[in-house]
Parts: C-alpha cells; sequence; structure tokens
C-alpha cells in the first residue's frame, strides 16, 4: 500500500516533526509506503513533476508524460498556488 500526504507549515514545529516521523516509521512497519510533499513541490514545476512521478511509482501506475498533460498538469499547479500561495511567493512564479 501507498499514500501521500502533504506537509503545511506546521510540519516544521519540532513537535510535529516528531509525531510525523513515529507516525511515518509505523505506517511502513505496517508495508504502507509515504510519499510526502512540501510546499516547495508545488512552486517548481520540475520538482512537481518528480514529486507526481514518485507517487506514480508507489502507486504502480503510469504518469501521463504527454505535452497536453504536463500544460494541464502546470495549470491546475499554477491555480492551486494562486489560491493557496502567499503573496510574497506568488510574487516569484
Amino acid at each position: 500500500m501507498a499514500g501521500a500526504e502533504y506537509d503545511g507549515a506546521k510540519h516544521a514545529q519540532l513537535s510535529r516533526r516528531t509525531h510525523d516521523a513515529d507516525r511515518l516509521s509505523v505506517l511502513g512497519m505496517l508495508g504502507i509506503s509515504i510519499r510526502t510533499l512540501a510546499a516547495k513541490h508545488f512552486y517548481n514545476q520540475l520538482e512537481f513533476h518528480r514529486a507526481i512521478n514518485a507517487i506514480a511509482v508507489l502507486l504502480g501506475v503510469d504518469a501521463a508524460t504527454d505535452a497536453d498533460f504536463q500544460k494541464r498538469q502546470n495549470s491546475l499547479r499554477l491555480h492551486v498556488i494562486e489560491r493557496q500561495a502567499p503573496d510574497s511567493i506568488r510574487k516569484h512564479l
């Protein structure tokens, strides 16, 4: 089994990182692999693409690679950033 999770700003706190590490260890012992995405994955198209490919490998599915899919994927990525990212980050996109 596999899954993906998003680590936002709250995950930077030491207590939260410790909790996350413990949870991931237990899931690993149960045979569940988790791929973690962080904000930076969404802010850079190449890093986002690599993260999506890693998730696809974990899930045992083929990630689309055609140009049209990549354009749609990038549009979605930018849409998420526009709606969620602070102004200080959006101005660099």
